[in-house]
């Protein structure tokens, strides 16, 4: 049958033919488009991602048996600040010094105390000799109400009454330098406590540092990572940039001076400088470099030279701690410059390095601190950085060797960096999760330099040492911020489930655990049984003195070593490490356990009694049935 069109059915067929052929036409190319954005998305995100994941199996020397790739550093330790701040805190402890018969006034006038009854003072000033390491002037008489002499900081005194002489000191800048309010200035003041993590530091530490972070709203560098593990030569690229290492290349280096910070803003800013230790043993001056000579405006070492043969107690110097001594030191160095513009450094290894003494610090660190927030001048125009240049070297336990990577460090930012570099500022808060260096630290003061001087950040770079105010990458890895892979900490935590090596480890180590048990005689312990992994990390190139060393000799053998954190069935926590056992007559894999890697962390003190006294080594593996 034919169909009869008229003219007028056919305009409107060609017409919706016309309209739709255009609307399929327009919906063809916006799928094009949305095609192609789609492509160069996936294009670019996959290059970069490849880009990154290049850099990490690069620097790594981490196993990658994990069903994930983690971009950049990964922290191996618990850096939550709240939780920190809220855990375990140190006992505090307290040393009683004997009381001075004087006191001095804030301007430096020496006051006698009415209860000494003194008959007479003497004092004697203290300079710095370079081949001696200081000189002291004869003894003089001096009156209550006399000040001091400002041209000396560093004092001796003799007081007696008519049974006893007393020996006092003093370290104190007293004379002012003009203060200009409107020459605005941002001054630089730093305390670097050595060998603390940041777990250490806060839990010895806790009033201080509370006061620190939540008071003065300084910011904490949650992956702040060591360079070494023994103090100067952490030290070294915490004020220079540079290893020790690289320094000592030079035959001649001990004849010249160290690039030490403070030069930089001494030549760059005019600013006056201070540096002060509390150990006369540290390789710092004893190395001879840089130090032959003063090297600051004010420098402690004369004072702690001076007194050495005059007090047997290292925590008491007269009426006062050496800490003590030294943060007034500081202070009284801030205040006589704080509108000239400074520099200054206290450097104490003394309480923390060999020794367990860092809580006395605590009060003395908080008053410090609490001082400098109600100044003004100095709140206003100071940056402060609380620092440890390393975490304590030779753990016991991997877990703690992980936290020992993370020393603290902290810095404080204030009013006027806000104002004058806004945006260096907010590149600084973006900064303080990712990986950052003692290195870091140092680049960051040669940026302030340049801020100052040029109002831009420093042209000077290593591509090593990254400064807090410039852009750090998020894909920053151990090799890229020059870090050994024995001091890394960002460690891929591999997943512990249904994976068959790690769960044949966790029950080759619970069959150790019994046979162990099995060796003590009349032993009422009960046997193991295997529960759960609860988490595991993998090594390779190791050898028996750190995680991940880098000893060719070990590389060749291919081995690894796991930590593992395992749960027993009577609800135990373990922690233990194991190494590959070289086997080549098999294809079995074998792994060594020693008991001396292996570590409870569940107390349970009240389980372990049935052990008798000769069997203690023991102790850590027994539960005892009731």
């Amino acid at each position: 049958m034919k169909t009869k069109f008229d003219l007028k059915t056919i305009l409107i067929f060609k017409k919706n033919v016309n309209s739709n052929l255009k609307l399929s036409i327009l919906v063809l190319l916006g799928f094009i488009i949305l095609t192609l954005v789609f492509c160069l998305f996936l294009t670019f995100s996959l290059g970069h991602k490849t880009d990154e994941l290049k850099i990490i199996g690069r620097n790594s020397n981490l196993s990658k048996l994990s069903e994930f790739n983690n971009l950049g550093c990964v922290s191996s330790y618990d850096n939550d600040l709240d939780t920190l701040l809220n855990g375990y805190q140190s006992p505090k402890k307290f040393v009683k010094c004997n009381e001075d018969p004087i006191e001095f006034s804030i301007n430096g006038s020496i006051v006698f105390k009415e209860k000494f009854n003194i008959e007479i003072c003497l004092h004697a000033n203290v300079i710095f000799n370079a081949h001696s390491g200081y000189n002291i002037s004869d003894y003089q008489e001096i009156k209550p109400g006399v000040f001091l002499d400002d041209r000396y900081e560093f004092y001796h005194f003799k007081c007696r009454t008519r049974f006893w002489e007393y020996y006092s000191f003093l370290a104190r800048v007293l004379k002012k330098t003009e203060e200009d309010p409107m020459d605005l200035k941002l001054n630089v003041f730093m305390i670097v406590l050595s060998s603390l993590s940041q777990e250490r530091w806060i839990s010895e530490l806790p009033r201080s540092t509370e006061f620190f972070i939540k008071r003065m709203k300084g910011k904490v560098l949650k992956q702040f990572n060591s360079i070494d593990d023994r103090p100067f030569k952490s030290f070294v690229p915490l004020t220079t940039s540079y290893l020790y290492d690289e320094i000592i290349k030079d035959p001649n280096y001990f004849k010249k001076d160290f690039p030490f910070i403070w030069k930089e803003f001494s030549k760059g800013l005019g600013f006056r400088t201070l540096f002060a230790e509390d150990m006369l043993e540290n390789d710092i001056s004893s190395s001879n470099i840089g130090l032959k000579r003063s090297p600051t405006s004010h420098y402690f070492r004369p004072f702690l030279n001076s007194i050495k043969r005059l007090t047997n107690n290292k925590l008491c110097v007269g009426s006062l701690g050496l800490g003590k001594i030294m943060l007034d030191y500081g202070t009284s160095f801030m205040k006589a410059n704080r509108n000239t513009g400074f520099f200054g450094l206290l450097y104490l290894t003394g309480y923390s390095y060999e020794s367990s003494n860092v809580n006395l610090l605590d009060d003395e660190l908080y008053d410090f601190l609490h001082s400098f927030r109600h100044d003004k001048l100095l709140k206003d125009r100071t940056v402060f950085i609380l620092v440890s240049e390393q975490g304590a070297s030779n753990q016991k336990h991997v877990s703690d060797s992980l936290k020992e990577r993370n020393p603290f460090a902290a810095i404080y930012l204030p009013k006027l960096f806000k104002q004058k570099y806004t945006y260096e500022y907010l590149n600084f808060l973006d900064n303080i999760n990712k990986l950052t260096t003692p290195m870091d630290i140092h680049r960051t003061l040669i940026d302030i330099v340049s801020l100052e001087q040029m109002a831009k950040l420093s042209p000077k770079n290593d591509l090593r040492s990254l400064s807090l105010f410039g852009k750090i990458p998020s894909s920053r890895s151990c090799y890229d911020a020059g870090i050994d892979q024995k001091f890394c900490g960002c460690l891929s935590k591999e997943s512990p489930h249904n994976n068959s090596t790690f769960i044949f480890i966790a029950q080759e180590f619970i069959q150790f655990l019994n046979r162990e048990i099995e060796k003590i005689p009349n032993s009422a312990c009960l046997k193991h049984e295997f529960k759960r992994i609860l988490d595991v990390l993998v090594f390779d190139d190791v050898d028996q003195s750190s995680l991940s060393p880098s000893s060719a000799a070990i590389k060749s053998k291919n081995k690894k070593k796991y930590y593992f954190k395992i749960e027993t069935s009577h609800k135990i926590i373990y922690e233990f490490t194991t190494v590959d056992k070289e086997n080549t007559s098999s294809d079995k894999q074998d792994f060594d356990f020693d008991l001396n890697s292996v570590n409870r962390l569940t107390e349970t003190s009240s389980h372990n009694k049935c052990i008798e006294q000769i069997h203690q080594n023991y102790i850590n593996i027994c539960i005892c049935e009731f």
